[in-house]
């Protein structure tokens, strides 16, 4: 049982209150991969997962997060994908906020007067980029707040952005450090052995930090070749997409329907 098997990994643990997340996110059964890393951060330990799109990254740091009652601080690269995770927690009835340059003033001030106000036992997660958490003005109003959680999400973006066009990536473990935050997990898709040295430079996971790799292969997917003829004239390859699509059509709908 998924309950049983999580719990084993941290004494005094809630089994309702894990149960009760497996069910927020419609989990019938974890992968080996997420049950791993799910357990380990639970237990207080850092973690690594490396696992393709679509593997379920975002579930390894939401559920910890839930299940012990957690202030979460997730640092993500993009709005989209920020507001993508808030939208799909505040449906599942949990606190989720973002801090960006889409907010107005009033959104941002009711974001600031939750975390300084509300119950520090609610699990709560709160989304920026990189370059506001280091800002003086963001750890003036969240250094005593309580975050005991960080999770860096994306984060091939360390190395692929932090040494170019987003240096703010390569002063995470700096920013993290001066919150007194200690529990960390980072999640991507993409690694190489380069890639991996610089996120452990740079993204504060302690030595005997948890990592996690699944293979990449997706069994849903299917790829496949198909020769096509290299035709120079425009006339002819236009006349070649128009065949071969009345072909399809004819395949599906029968030869009557393909004439124009």
């Amino acid at each position: 049982m998924e309950t049983s098997t999580l719990l084993a990994s941290r004494e005094g643990s809630s089994r309702g209150r894990l149960e009760k997340a497996l069910d927020l996110f419609n989990f019938k059964k974890l992968s080996d991969e997420q049950r791993t890393l799910i357990g380990a951060s639970i237990a207080g330990k850092d973690v690594l997962g490396i696992l393709p799109t679509g593997g379920g990254k975002s579930a390894c740091f939401q559920i910890p997060g839930i299940v012990t009652g957690a202030r979460t601080l997730v640092i993500s690269p993009l709005i989209a994908l920020q507001e993508d995770q808030i939208a799909s927690l505040r449906e599942r009835g949990v606190k989720a906020f973002a801090l960006h340059s889409n907010l107005d003033q009033n959104k941002k001030a009711a974001v600031r007067w939750y975390f300084r106000n509300a119950n520090r036992q609610e699990p709560a997660f709160l989304y920026l980029s990189p370059e506001l958490l280091l800002t003086e003005s963001f750890h003036q109003t969240f250094d005593s707040v309580g975050f005991t959680r960080v999770a860096v999400d994306e984060a091939h973006c360390v190395s692929t952005w932090g040494t170019t066009f987003r240096p703010d990536y390569l002063r995470i473990r700096v920013a993290v450090s001066r919150m007194g935050i200690e529990i960390c997990s980072a999640f991507t898709a993409t690694v190489d052995p380069k890639i991996e040295r610089v996120q452990r430079k740079y993204i504060p996971l302690k030595p005997d930090f948890t990592k996690v790799e699944a293979s990449p292969m997706r069994t849903n997917l299917e790829l496949k070749k198909e020769n096509v003829p290299t035709i120079s004239s425009t006339m002819k390859r236009g006349r070649w997409k128009y065949d071969r699509l009345s072909s399809i059509l004819e395949k599906f709908h029968g030869k009557n329907n393909t004439s124009t």
